[in-house]
């Protein structure tokens, strides 16, 4: 046998070093991966599918616009909110009306009392102990971050939040690019390293394009809707794309029976099956529940 390349020996004894420094923390995680962030997708329908939230993953939920994205994040952002320290970074509502949307689904309090300012005695007590509670959980919850991933690391950085919710990937600040479509390509790009450098997933909800949908004569979402298809399809470990068909109702026509009907579409996931999910939303309270039976 002759004598190996230069450094090729260097480079095998490198490789099998670093193989046994990361293996050991592997398998810790592999044998308590149920426990390893506690955190949880809403709805056992979900969590029978995906199992736990697991670190540095990057997930997409996308729609068309008014079929309830932000109300599915916020739900979820809700029910991590109870034992956990999720963020939720809006670039396109404000946080006051994201509160109150949050404040609908705690209380059960329909959301146009609150756009109104109509409570009665009862709500009003409601209310209160949402105060409380809220104030209790020190929520990480803002609408002046997340223009660009260099704000977004530097609230990491400060904050150190278990989970970050991005609503929405095409408000991002793309002025510095040639083009929306290489702004947000960069921006993608960016989140997946900062999902891999902090170990926390980022949940990103985008918009889908509604035109491509229209020339297909189906209402129902796809991947390659989603604005930046491409990129998304290619870095994103889950793709949730929600659907409302109530919402695809002509406004002159009365909404169907089954106007609370709601889907989940797994439609990428990198670990595990693909598959819809059948839910009811009731949009007044903005919530979501399982469909038994």
């Amino acid at each position: 046998a002759g004598e190996a390349p230069r450094g090729l020996g260097d480079m095998s004894d490198a490789a099998t070093m670093d193989s046994t420094a990361w293996l050991g923390e592997a398998l810790g995680d592999l044998y308590t991966r149920d426990t390893l962030t506690g955190m949880a997708y809403p709805l056992s329908c979900l969590r029978e599918r995906l199992g736990p939230i697991r670190p540095s993953r990057l997930i997409i939920i996308g729609g068309k616009p008014g079929q309830g994205k932000t109300s599915y994040a916020l739900a979820w952002y809700l029910q991590l909110l109870e034992h956990h320290r999720p963020a939720f970074l809006s670039l396109e509502m404000s946080k006051e009306y994201l509160w109150e949307k949050c404040a609908a689904a705690k209380t059960g309090i329909p959301g146009w009392k609150f756009e109104r300012g109509i409570f009665d005695d009862a709500d009003k007590e409601k209310i209160a102990v949402f105060v409380d509670w809220w104030a209790s959980r020190k929520p990480l919850f803002a609408d002046d971050l997340g223009f660009n991933a260099h704000l977004v690391e530097a609230f990491l950085t400060k904050e150190k939040p278990d989970i970050v919710f991005l609503d929405h990937i095409q408000m991002a600040e793309l002025d510095q690019y040639k083009s929306e479509r290489e702004g947000i390509r960069d921006q993608l790009y960016e989140w997946r390293r900062l999902t891999q450098k902090y170990k926390i997933p980022i949940v990103l909800v985008s918009q889908v394009n509604e035109k491509e949908s229209a020339k297909r004569n189906d209402p129902r979402p796809r991947n390659e809707d989603l604005f930046g298809s491409s990129v998304l399809n290619r870095i994103a470990d889950l793709i949730l794309l929600v659907w409302w068909p109530a919402k695809e109702t002509p406004y002159d026509e009365q909404l169907p029976a089954d106007a609370t009907k709601y889907f989940v579409g797994i439609t990428k996931n990198r670990y595990g099956e693909t598959r819809g999910v059948k839910m009811n939303f009731y949009a007044d309270v903005n919530r979501f529940e399982e469909v038994h039976g």
